[in-house]
C-alpha cells in the first residue's frame, strides 16, 4: 500500500463513545405533557413486528454527520431506498467522464429534497450498503457546515471506518485523499488490484470532486460550484402510513393521531413529525406561521419558489416520475388554508395572484390542453397563431369594400382598431398599479400585427379606383414577400440571434432558471427577455410564464415585443392567404363549385407548402445536436409560425368544405359562426369573467386538485355558456365589432 493511502487509515484522533440509547419513558412524558392540545391522550404503541418489518430497523454506521441525529442509534428503511441506491449507483459507473483506468462515471451526483425527510439517513443507507457491495472501494464520508469540512469517516478497503472528530486532521485528511488519483492501487501477492475512491458528503462541499455524492438541501450556492457535470435525483416526502411505521418500529412514544395531526401540519417532512422534543414542534410550528403571516404580497411567495431558499416550511419539492425534477406544491392543507384567509386582506389584482400561484402548484387538467413549458407544441400554443392568421386574412377581405376610401379616412380607420385593441389588452391585464401593470399581452400584440398589415396593404396594394383584377398575382406576392413578410422574419431572427444579451451567450434561446445545469439562471429566451425588459420593465411583464414551475425562472413575457414581429409575420400570411383566395375568386368566370374546389386547393397545397418549410427550418426535425429553431409558442419562433399557419391553411380549407358544401343544411356549426360575429367581444367577456360561475365554474375548495373527468366537465359547462350566449347576441343582432 502507497505511503499515502496508509496515512489516511491510521486513526490520529480516538472516536467518541458510542451515543446512549434515549430513556423512553421520560420523553414520552415529555411529549405527552408539551402536546396535550394537539392529540389528548397520545400513547406509545405496543405492536410486535413481524421478520419484515424488523428488516427495516438498521442500525447507524460509524459516521460524521453534519447535524446529530436525535432518533438514537437505528433508523428507519424506506422503500424508496432501493430504488434511489441503484439510480445514484448507475450515475457513478455510467461513463460519463473516463479516468487512466477506464470508465469512472459522473463527477458528482446530488441527492436532493425537501428539508427535513432524511437525506442524511439515506447517505448512512448509501454508505453501508455501498460498502458491502464494493469492498474494492475506499469511501471518504465528510460532514460539511457552512461549506467547511466538520469531521470525516474512512472506510478503507476490508476495514471498519474510522472516525476523525477534529476539523484539522480532518481537513488534512481530505486535502490528502483529493490529490490521489481516482484509481488507487495496493500490491498484492497475487498482483495489482485497483482500488477505487469514493466521496460522500453529508451537506454541501467547496468544491466537486471525481466519485462524489453529495446529500444536501436544495441551494443556489452547491448548484453553481456542480453545473459543470452533474445529476441531481430528489427524494419523495414520507407518507402518513411511512411515518406512522417508522414510529412503530423504532418504538417512538408517539401516538399515530399526533402524527397525523403534525402531518396535516407540515406535511411529510420527517424532521417535524417525528420529532422527540416537543420544543422543537413547538418552535417548528411557531416558524411556519410566522412565515405564512409574512405572505403580505404574492412576489414574497414566487420569491421562496425562484430563489430556491430552503430555511422555509411552505413549499415542498415532489419529485416527478424521473426524479431528475421537482414540482413544488404547498406544504400541506393547512398552509393552504392559511394563505386563503391572507388573501381576504389583499387587492383584487393580489388575490388572483396569490389564487393563481397555488393552483398551479396543485395541478389537474389534460396536458394537451395547457401551453408548452417551453419548446414543444400543444393544442393550446396554436389557438393565439389561429387567431393572427385569419385576422390578416380578414384585413384583405375588409379592404376590398374599403377601395375608394380616401388616405386620411384609411388611416384614421386604422389607428383607431390599433388604439382600440391595445387599450382592451391593457384593461385585460387588470392593472390597478402604474408600478406593475403588464403591458404586453394578446391583444396588444394582434393590434400591433393588424397596424403592419393594414399599412402594407394600403401601401402595397390599395390605391383608390384600382381593382384586384388589374395586379399580376406573382408581382402582387412578391412586392408583399420582399418588402412585408421578409423584412419582419430578418429582424426578429437577427436580434433573437446577433444581439449581444449580457450575462448570456449570444442567440441563446433556452428557458434559463435550473436548465442547461443553472448555467443561464437569467437568460430565459435570452434576446426576447432583454428587449423587453429595455422597454418595458421587468416588472410590466408577465410574472409567472409556462417555464417558471419546472425550470424556476424570473418573469418573462410570451406576448413581449420582439414576438409582436412574428404575430404580425402570422397574420401577414394570412393576409397573402385571403388575397389569394380573393383573386381566384376575381379572375374566374367558371361556375362557383369549381371556384370553390381550386380556392380549396389552393389552401391545401399552401397549408403543406408551410409545413414543408417548417420541417425544413428544423422545428420538426431532430438533429444531433437539437432542431435548429424549435417550436417554442414562448419565443413565437420560425418553425413556430411557419406550422401553424400551415395548420390554419388547412383548417380553413376543411370549414369552407364543411359549411360552403352544407349550407342548406342544419348543422352544429351553427354554433361556431355565433361565436365569429362577436368574437373579440366574447374575448374580451371570458378574460373578465374567467373566475366567476357559470362562465367558468372552480372546484369549491381553490387549489383542490380534481379528476381529469371532472375537469373537463367544468371547462365544457363553461364554453356552453359562452356559445349560447353568442346564439343569443346573433338572434338579436347585437355584434360589437371594434
Amino acid at each position: 500500500m502507497s505511503k499515502r493511502s496508509s496515512s489516511i487509515a491510521a486513526p490520529q484522533v480516538e472516536p467518541p463513545k458510542k451515543q446512549r440509547l434515549v430513556d423512553r419513558e421520560s420523553e414520552a412524558q415529555q411529549v405527552i405533557a408539551a402536546e396535550s392540545t394537539v392529540d389528548e391522550t397520545p400513547k406509545a404503541k405496543v405492536l410486535i413486528p413481524t421478520e419484515a418489518e424488523r428488516a427495516k430497523i438498521r442500525k447507524f454506521p460509524l459516521l460524521a454527520f453534519t447535524a446529530p441525529y436525535e432518533g438514537g442509534e437505528f433508523y428507519y428503511e424506506r422503500e424508496c431506498y432501493d430504488e434511489y441506491y441503484h439510480l445514484v449507483s448507475k450515475e457513478l459507473v455510467s461513463g460519463a467522464t473516463k479516468g487512466p483506468g477506464g470508465l469512472v462515471g459522473r463527477d458528482c451526483v446530488t441527492v436532493s429534497g425537501t428539508p427535513g425527510i432524511g437525506k442524511s439517513v439515506f447517505y448512512a443507507y448509501f454508505f453501508e450498503r455501498y460498502r458491502k457491495e464494493h469492498p474494492n472501494t475506499w469511501i471518504i464520508a465528510v460532514a460539511f457546515q457552512q461549506n467547511q469540512v466538520n469531521k470525516l469517516s474512512v472506510a478503507a478497503v476490508g476495514k471498519e471506518p474510522v472516525y476523525y472528530g477534529s476539523d484539522q486532521a480532518s481537513r488534512q485528511l481530505l486535502q490528502e485523499a483529493s490529490l490521489e488519483a481516482v484509481q488507487w492501487k495496493e500490491t498484492e501477492e497475487e498482483g495489482v488490484t485497483d482500488k477505487r475512491l469514493l466521496f460522500l458528503c453529508d451537506g454541501s462541499p467547496d468544491m466537486t470532486r471525481r466519485q462524489c455524492v453529495v446529500f444536501t438541501d436544495p441551494n443556489k450556492r452547491w448548484r453553481k460550484v456542480s453545473r459543470k457535470l452533474y445529476c441531481d435525483y430528489y427524494m419523495p416526502l414520507w407518507t402518513l402510513d411511512e411515518l406512522q411505521e417508522a414510529a412503530t418500529l423504532l418504538n417512538y412514544p408517539i401516538s399515530d393521531d399526533l402524527i397525523k395531526a403534525r402531518f396535516e401540519k407540515f406535511g411529510g417532512v420527517a424532521r417535524e413529525c417525528l420529532s422527540l422534543d416537543p420544543v422543537v414542534s413547538k418552535k417548528a410550528e411557531r416558524d411556519l406561521t410566522k412565515q405564512m403571516n409574512a405572505i403580505f404580497d404574492p412576489n414574497v411567495l414566487r420569491k421562496l419558489l425562484l430563489e430556491h431558499e430552503t430555511s422555509h416550511y411552505l413549499l415542498h419539492y415532489v419529485p416527478e416520475a424521473d426524479r431528475a425534477f421537482t414540482v413544488p406544491q404547498l406544504a400541506s392543507e393547512f398552509v393552504e388554508e392559511k394563505l386563503q384567509e391572507r388573501m381576504l386582506t389583499k387587492s383584487y389584482e393580489q388575490r388572483e395572484d396569490l389564487r393563481n400561484l397555488i393552483e398551479s402548484w396543485e395541478g389537474g387538467g389534460f396536458a394537451v390542453f395547457t401551453h408548452s413549458v417551453w419548446d414543444g407544441l400543444t393544442i393550446a400554443d396554436l389557438v393565439f397563431p389561429w387567431f393572427a392568421w385569419i385576422l390578416g386574412f380578414s384585413v384583405f377581405l375588409s379592404s376590398c369594400s374599403r377601395r375608394d376610401e380616401s388616405t386620411v379616412q384609411t388611416f384614421v380607420g386604422i389607428g383607431q382598431r390599433t388604439a382600440k385593441l391595445f387599450v382592451l389588452g391593457l384593461f385585460i391585464n387588470n392593472g390597478d398599479s402604474w408600478s406593475d401593470w403588464r403591458i404586453p399581452g394578446v391583444l396588444q400584440a394582434l393590434s400591433a400585427a393588424y397596424m403592419v398589415v393594414a399599412v402594407a396593404d394600403w401601401g402595397l396594394s390599395r390605391r383608390p379606383g384600382r381593382s384586384y383584377k388589374q395586379q399580376h398575382v406573382s408581382k402582387f406576392v412578391g412586392w408583399h414577400a420582399v418588402f412585408g413578410v421578409i423584412p419582419l422574419v430578418l429582424i426578429n431572427l437577427l436580434l433573437t440571434f446577433k444581439l449581444p444579451v449580457p450575462g448570456c451567450p449570444t442567440g441563446y434561446i433556452g428557458p434559463g432558471g435550473l436548465a442547461d445545469d443553472g448555467a443561464y439562471q437569467n437568460c430565459t429566451g435570452g434576446a426576447h427577455l432583454y428587449v423587453d425588459s429595455l422597454v418595458f420593465g421587468q416588472h410590466h411583464l408577465f410574472q409567472t410564464p409556462t417555464c417558471q414551475k419546472r425550470y424556476q425562472t424570473g418573469p418573462y413575457d410570451p406576448e413581449g415585443l420582439l414576438n409582436w414581429l412574428m404575430v404580425a409575420t402570422a397574420a401577414y400570411i394570412g393576409y397573402l392567404q385571403g388575397a389569394l383566395f380573393m383573386i381566384i375568386q376575381e379572375l374566374s368566370d367558371r361556375p362557383t363549385i369549381e371556384v370553390r374546389r381550386r380556392q380549396i386547393r389552393h389552401l391545401v397545397v399552401c397549408g403543406s407548402s408551410f409545413v414543408l418549410l417548417s420541417a425544413g427550418s428544423g422545428g420538426l426535425w431532430v438533429f444531433p445536436s437539437g432542431p435548429w429553431i424549435p417550436l417554442n409558442k414562448n419565443l413565437w419562433s420560425l418553425s413556430y409560425v411557419l406550422l401553424s399557419s400551415g395548420l390554419s391553411a388547412w383548417l380553413l380549407a376543411l370549414f369552407v368544405k364543411l359549411i360552403d358544401s352544407a349550407a342548406s343544411l342544419k348543422w352544429p356549426g351553427v354554433a361556431c359562426v355565433a361565436v365569429g360575429r362577436n368574437s373579440i367581444a366574447i374575448y374580451v367577456m371570458h378574460e373578465v369573467c374567467q373566475h366567476f360561475a357559470p362562465f367558468a365554474p372552480k372546484p369549491v375548495k381553490v387549489g383542490e386538485e380534481i379528476p381529469h373527468l371532472e375537469l373537463l366537465l367544468f371547462n365544457l359547462v363553461g364554453v356552453v355558456t359562452w356559445v349560447v350566449l353568442a346564439q343569443w347576441m346573433d338572434r338579436n343582432e347585437i355584434y360589437i365589432k371594434i
